[in-house]
């Protein structure tokens, strides 16, 4: 079996894709870029392949995103979430010891919560703590 890459081409640090089955598209995260793409899935005979519908900008790093039950999508991005496009809504409270830090990886728990990594952005040991965004836009987190 051989591994052949998938269009639109990779980029700097590439992770998280969901599948949206409402809407029938791929999102994923481009992380330290800040970009959010979104593709639909086009067969091919050889090989699947994804064709790029869209891409947000927003502006900070974005570790996650998923789409939201009642449409649009949810980014954990900078140090909080956020409804993409737009403006961050649920801010963390980060410890002020001069780390800078970052959202990472999310995904959905049974109860509908956003459960979410932190770490820093030079990877550094014991800076990272999980968090969580319930239905009322309120966080939780354990260091």
């Amino acid at each position: 079996m051989r591994v052949l890459p998938c269009a639109p081409p990779p980029g700097t640090l590439s992770e998280g894709p969901v599948w949206d089955a409402r809407r029938q598209v791929l999102t994923w995260v481009d992380i330290l870029a800040g970009l959010i793409h979104v593709a639909e899935f086009v067969p091919r005979p050889e090989i699947p392949d994804l064709r790029l519908v869209d891409t947000i900008s927003l502006s900070a790093a974005v570790g996650a995103v998923v789409p939201r039950a009642s449409g649009g999508l949810l980014a954990a991005a900078g140090t909080g979430f956020r409804f993409a496009p737009g403006d961050e809504f649920a801010a963390l409270d980060l410890p002020d010891d001069g780390v800078a830090r970052r959202m990472n990886d999310a995904k959905c728990d049974p109860r509908g919560r956003l459960l979410a990594g932190t770490m820093a952005f030079d990877a550094r040991p014991d800076a990272g703590a999980l968090v969580s965004l319930d239905s009322e836009g309120r966080i939780c987190s354990t260091p």
